[in-house]
């Protein structure tokens, strides 16, 4: 991807990728454990309920590098992150 003229925000955002549909009682772990198949994970932020103490259903994971993120989102497109716990 051509990153000349593109804004630092820009640039991370070419290495984010969106998970929604998370089962709620899933953590970083499990998030890690399944799209870290794709490359380097930098950061997962999981969107918490502080009142009910779990996820909101959805997170943001970052890559070291855009080709990882295309990566991710070829692979697991339809992928469904369910606790280890429960598999």
């Amino acid at each position: 991807m051509e990153e000349v003229g593109m804004s630092e925000r820009q640039k991370r955002m070419t290495m984010e990728v969106f998970v929604g549909g998370l089962h709620r009682d899933a953590k970083e772990e499990d998030v890690r454990a399944v799209f870290g198949k794709a490359g380097e994970i930098t950061e997962v932020r999981m969107i918490m309920n502080p009142l009910a103490r779990k996820n909101k259903g959805y997170c943001f994971v970052r890559y070291r590098e855009a080709a990882q993120t295309k990566r991710a989102i070829a692979e697991f497109h339809n992928v469904k992150v369910v606790p280890a716990h429960l598999v």
